[in-house]
């Protein structure tokens, strides 16, 4: 089936860029990895994006959105804290549990306010409590399940979530001009799809990350001199 007009309105608030969750404060280790490497070109761009959609958004915060928003369909709140406690292990900096975690309580904060769900509402009423860390993909898992989106649906704006990241990260340090993003953009659809595939293809247990260059890039963009994003 099409998606209703009320599935694309959720859409279109969920992904915009004004949502205020301070997603577009970090870019996800790309700062750091670009400082060196001057002569990075396109195509080492779109190998970096497609290195962090397959080992790391497709295999962690994709199979934790899709398994939040099943959990938030049933009304089982155990089940959205356990997926919560399941991600941040896999998390395997602190810069990346900071970044992930200080996203998922802004959106905690708000969501309540944009969608009328109470088991949704009594999780984010427990991460705003300290009770469960409120990793993004886990809370923008439930609110969109709250706002009648489709578990593919879902993971597919968690998983493009991270190329617009690390794009509009790439414009913002001059590395790549605005048009050229969105050319990127296009040429990755392809990687997105099947990242998203996976992710909904995977059980929570088998949740994992190895994407080692991009977590230790999030660590040493902190010795970094003027940066630009916090992660």
């Amino acid at each position: 089936m099409p998606p209703s007009p009320q599935q694309l309105l959720a859409v279109m608030q969920l992904s915009d860029s004004g949502l205020p969750i301070g997603r577009f404060a970090h870019s996800g280790g790309l700062e750091a990895w670009l400082h060196p490497r001057g002569d990075v070109c396109e195509g080492d761009l779109i190998r970096w994006i497609e290195t962090s959609l397959r080992y790391a958004a497709a295999r962690t915060d994709g199979v934790a959105a899709a398994h939040a928003h099943r959990s938030a369909e049933c009304g089982d709140v155990p089940g959205m804290l356990r997926v919560d406690a399941e991600l941040g292990t896999c998390k395997l900096s602190e810069t990346a549990r900071r970044m992930s975690t200080s996203c998922g309580r802004q959106l905690a904060v708000l969501a309540p306010q944009l969608f009328d769900n109470g088991p949704v509402a009594e999780f984010c009423a427990a991460i705003r409590a300290e009770r469960s860390s409120g990793h993004l993909a886990v809370v923008f898992g439930a609110v969109a399940a709250a706002s009648g989106l489709t578990a593919e649906q879902t993971v597919l704006m968690e998983v493009r979530s991270v190329v617009s990241l690390h794009l509009s990260a790439a414009v913002r340090l001059g590395r790549l001009t605005a048009s050229r993003a969105q050319v990127v953009q296009r040429l990755l659809e392809p990687a997105v799809i099947v990242a998203v595939q996976d992710a909904l293809s995977r059980d929570l247990d088998a949740m994992s990350s190895s994407s080692f260059e991009i977590e230790i890039a999030m660590m040493a963009v902190r010795r970094l001199d003027g940066r630009m994003f916090a992660t």
